[in-house]
């Protein structure tokens, strides 16, 4: 969000630049590893003078992934909040709001499946003993010869395993199996698991919007992107429920005719080419499921 706010103050800064081309102009910014900085290092850097972000805890060197908001950035960030808000849930009326707590029992993160499946394949270098995504390693460089991928560089890599990206911590003063608690990856299950309590406030009115803004948390292996890929970070989320016997958009007639570029599944696996149907056409012949799915695509 505020990489992207500050990217077009970036570019405009960029194209005020260009015509510094004379042998005077001042030598490229570097980065701490002496490698010339790349556009998102520069973004972050603008941001930081700016007021934006600042890195978390940086006064003891940082912490990796994790940001403060400087005072024009936890302002910009309550405009785009407050702008959410308004417009997905004050002004509809099928649209309730929520806000659940970060720590949840944790059936229910087995039940939604994310204790056994939410992780990443990790490797180590035993050389460099750093760890990697496996299914990253050819976007990734050595940190040791940045030329070459995680194990061309004459460093041995482990077996990958499975690493669950969410956090772990206890409940309670004893750090023991029956006192573990995650910190939520998603806002979602929240919305899910208060589902029953909603429909009964609703007086049992379908469809029901359910919207959340709260913070989510993801152990990530090794987050790359600066303030595009973080371990603590703010979504803002709608869960839309609807009968499955009626699927029908009371507003769907006004978003029929606007036509969508789409990939369908036979398309993928077929001559590989995107079709652009209106709306009406394609939830007519089933390429999108239904008048509700479309509505909000």
């Amino acid at each position: 969000m505020l990489a992207a706010a500050v990217a077009g103050d970036f570019e405009r800064g960029q194209g005020a630049m260009s015509d510094a081309t004379s042998t005077n102009a001042p030598e490229a910014k570097k980065t701490a590893a002496g490698e010339p900085q790349g556009k998102m290092e520069k973004i972050v850097s603008l941001a930081k003078r700016r007021g934006l972000v600042f890195q978390s805890s940086e006064i003891y060197g940082g912490l990796s992934s994790c940001w403060d908001y400087g005072p024009v950035g936890v302002e910009l960030k309550r405009n785009v909040k407050d702008a959410w808000w308004r417009e997905m849930v004050w002004s509809r009326g099928d649209v309730l709001g929520l806000d659940c707590s970060i720590l949840m029992h944790p059936r229910v993160w087995e039940a939604s499946g994310h204790v056994a499946g939410f992780s990443d394949p990790l490797v180590d270098c035993k050389k460099c003993k750093t760890r990697f995504r496996a299914d990253h390693l050819g976007q990734l460089a050595c940190p040791e010869k940045p030329d070459r991928r995680p194990g061309e560089c004459g460093g041995e890599l482990t077996e990958a395993r499975q690493f669950n990206l969410m956090f772990k911590t206890f409940m309670g003063p004893v750090a023991e199996d029956a006192n573990v608690v995650f910190m939520r990856p998603e806002t979602a299950q929240g919305m899910f698991v208060n589902f029953r309590r909603l429909y009964d406030y609703n007086n049992g009115r379908m469809p029901m919007g359910v919207a959340q803004i709260g913070t989510a948390y993801r152990n990530e292996i090794a987050p790359r992107g600066g303030l595009l890929r973080v371990r603590e970070f703010t979504m803002a989320e709608i869960e839309f429920f609807v009968n499955p016997d009626a699927k029908q958009h009371a507003k769907f007639a006004a978003v029929a005719d606007a036509r969508l570029t789409l990939f369908p599944a036979d398309r993928q696996i077929g001559d590989g080419k995107t079709v652009s149907p209106t709306l009406r056409e394609a939830v007519a012949d089933g390429t999108i499921n239904n008048e509700t799915l479309a509505y909000f695509m």
